[in-house]
């Protein structure tokens, strides 16, 4: 058999195996970009249920307000 035969073969073979990956690898980014999204959604969806500890304080300090206004006691007391 000539060279030029099995380099043809060997050429034929390695355009049919990056065909492949080409696929598995497309196959795998729109499965990832899938999982992006859906991720993304959940933990959007986590913190928009996870209570801000920021608002937490003023609603706590808001409350705290009022029952000083009304003169009730402080049931906290917050640093100045």
């Amino acid at each position: 058999m000539k060279p030029g035969y099995f380099d043809e073969k060997l050429t034929l073979f390695e355009m049919h195996r990056a065909l492949l990956n080409k696929f598995f690898c497309s196959n795998i980014e729109s499965s990832e970009h899938r999982d992006e999204a859906r991720f993304e959604k959940l933990h959007r969806e986590y913190e928009n249920r996870a209570l801000d500890e920021v608002q937490v304080y003023r609603d706590v300090q808001a409350m705290e307000e009022n029952r000083r206004m009304e003169g009730k006691a402080p049931r906290v007391a917050f640093p100045q």
